[in-house]
């Protein structure tokens, strides 16, 4: 997984090949040789490995997760909708679950449902932050910033280190309008959550469209300096060249 992460797509498959020949019937190594093989371009196997990951292990709520995932990505919306019902069966109460299916319903532009499955994740595992997260991100894409406001708030209550959710909790703000407070979020944000490298960059973001540049330039740069491998930095970065 740390191969995988680090984008050696080919280094990761073959410790997965050689892990899950010694190992057939390890769920988890199952559904890293399939999110390597989905990586590769390699669809119909990476979907057999996610098969097999179910197979061996029913509760395995990752494996359940990747497969839906990939094949909504493939375009696969019912396949995957079908995944996302028999994983939640065998794993009711885990949110990450929840939340990736709800997303799906998010991206189908079925808000009601996605509402509906956001809410019910809460209810399962309410300590699931980004289940608030991706809520809040649906009440925004409709332009209802106070409730938004009002999910994100609930997420950092959860958590109060969650870059992602001071993100967009500035968004909101800026949004609405409210500059200075918007400010203020993103300075509480760093101060909670120093190392979020897109924390950083969305700051930058705004700072950039309050026209101050260098200081867009800096976050972006630290940004970069937190994580190496956060391509939307550097593209951002990149584009200030110009």
């Amino acid at each position: 997984m740390l191969e995988l992460k680090l984008g050696n797509i080919e280094g990761a498959w073959k410790v997965f090949q050689e892990a899950t020949d010694k190992y057939p019937r390890n769920s988890q190594l199952l559904v890293g040789a399939g999110l390597a093989a989905e990586k590769n371009g390699e669809v119909d196997l990476a979907r057999g490995f996610f098969k097999r990951g179910v197979e061996c292990d029913r509760l395995h709520h990752q494996a359940w997760q990747a497969w839906a995932v990939m094949e909504h990505r493939q375009g696969n919306v019912n396949t995957a909708r079908d995944l996302f019902r028999l994983g939640l069966k065998a794993n009711p109460d885990y949110g990450a679950l929840w939340q990736a299916y709800g997303v799906l319903e998010f991206q189908e532009e079925s808000w009601d449902v996605a509402r509906s499955l956001f809410a019910e994740g809460i209810r399962r595992d309410p300590r699931h932050v980004m289940l608030f997260q991706a809520w809040a991100v649906l009440e925004v894409k409709l332009a209802d910033y106070e409730k938004g406001k009002e999910m994100i708030k609930e997420g950092l209550r959860v958590d109060p280190r969650h870059g992602a959710c001071w993100s967009i909790y500035g968004y909101i703000e800026e949004k609405c309008g409210n500059v200075d407070e918007a400010l203020k979020v993103f300075e509480m944000g760093l101060k909670q959550a120093p190392d979020h490298a897109p924390l950083f960059r969305v700051y930058g973001d705004f700072e950039r469209r309050q026209g101050h540049i260098e200081k867009a330039r800096s976050f972006y740069q630290k940004a970069v300096a937190l994580d190496p491998h956060y391509s939307q930095a550097y593209v951002v970065l990149g584009l200030m060249e110009f």
